[in-house]
């Protein structure tokens, strides 16, 4: 008997525990062939994409920390609540969300953050200026 493909909620966990690792190999084999992974301001279509996307805010020195509340699923698609510590220069930013995931054959097809916009425009500004700094180098030097 073939072993039971995991839901669209164990998906989601697994998802975010590899971005707080952080080990982005433990994305490969999660996601669909073609995929619709949305964030503010983002689309992207393929697991490589997503990966590489990923890779480069790492780079930034950005450390996240996902705490699921409740989640909800149904057929292929969870629903939750979520709160995202993400840590860039030294300094917590805390948004609040939700995520919602959609599975395929074991896999996710679809995943969109909606993510708290004034809690997102801190995070992203101060993510922004860590892109703009060389590596190695401090904001302001």
């Amino acid at each position: 008997m073939p072993e039971p493909q995991p839901g669209a909620a164990q998906l989601m966990r697994a998802y975010y525990a590899a971005l707080d690792t952080p080990d982005l190999d433990r994305l490969d084999g999660l996601f669909h062939d073609e995929i619709d992974w949305r964030f503010p301001g983002q689309t992207l279509t393929s697991p490589a994409a997503l990966k590489r996307n990923m890779a480069r805010t790492l780079a930034t020195g950005l450390r996240m920390h996902h705490r699921i509340g409740h989640m909800l699923e149904q057929g292929d698609t969870a629903l939750c609540e979520l709160v995202a510590t993400n840590t860039v220069a030294g300094t917590d930013y805390i948004v609040h969300g939700a995520v919602v995931c959609e599975a395929k054959d074991g896999r996710i097809r679809r995943l969109a953050a909606y993510p708290e916009a004034n809690e997102m425009a801190a995070f992203i500004a101060a993510l922004s200026v860590q892109r703009s700094v060389a590596p190695g180098a401090s904001p302001g030097s």
